[in-house]
Formats: C-alpha cells, sequence, structure tokens
C-alpha cells in the first residue's frame, strides 16, 4: 500500500494531466459516517480529499498531519484491507478528478514527501 501511494502520487507529481488516468474499482464503496455506501465516483473532490486526509492523519506520526486536523475514532476499528482499499479507490478517484484545489495537491505532495522520506515506516494498517 506505502508503494502504491508512492506510485499514484509520483506518476502525477506536476499535478497537470486530466482524464480517468487511474482505476477504480467498481466493487469498492466507501462507508460513511451515517453508513451511507458511496462509490469513489459519486462523492465530491472535497468529500474524496477529506476522507483521504482523515485516513492519513489518524495513522501518521503528528508532525506529518495535514492541517486541519480533527481525530477520528473510526479509522482504528476499519478492517486493514477496508482501509487499504480505501486509500488505494479514494486516491486514485481523487488524482482523476480536474477540480483539485491548489491546496489539495500541496496536501497530497506532503504525504508524498513524507512516504519518500521514510519509505521504510509502515503506516498503521496500510
Amino acid at each position: 500500500m506505502k508503494q502504491l501511494l508512492i506510485n499514484l502520487l509520483r506518476k502525477e507529481l506536476a499535478f497537470d494531466r486530466v482524464g480517468r488516468e487511474y482505476y477504480v474499482d467498481p466493487r469498492f464503496y466507501w462507508i460513511t459516517h451515517t453508513c451511507d455506501r458511496l462509490h469513489p465516483t459519486e462523492m465530491a473532490t472535497s468529500h474524496l480529499f477529506n476522507a483521504l486526509k482523515m485516513m492519513w492523519n489518524n495513522s501518521v506520526p503528528e508532525q506529518y498531519r495535514i492541517q486541519p486536523y480533527r481525530k477520528w475514532g473510526g479509522i482504528p476499528q476499519m478492517q486493514t484491507n477496508y482501509k487499504r482499499q480505501a486509500i488505494k479507490n479514494l486516491l486514485a478517484e481523487l488524482m482523476n478528478r480536474p477540480d483539485r484545489t491548489k491546496g489539495m495537491d500541496n496536501a497530497l505532495q506532503q504525504m508524498y514527501n513524507y512516504m519518500k522520506k521514510f519509505p521504510d515506516m509502515l503506516l498503521e494498517g496500510w
């Protein structure tokens, strides 16, 4: 999973390509805090980003969190396989979106830089 994140972000370091370059599993559904099931292609770009940021922030050491940070207790209860699938599919769909903001791209760059700096560090559940 760690390498997948690095590969996805490395491919898009310029963040200037638009299109459906990344595969999103049609069988994967994000489960919201209200238990709604949404396919990543149905989610708003801001929802994709905030869901990914929530998973990131609740899995990395404090100094690598993307601000603003809000603790969310549901991450530890997620099954490891679901977390992996969520990260893979949310990130892939987010990278497919042409309407990512500069702030989103900056945060994704921060995630990439962390993973590049610490390639052997395993994030909890990733």
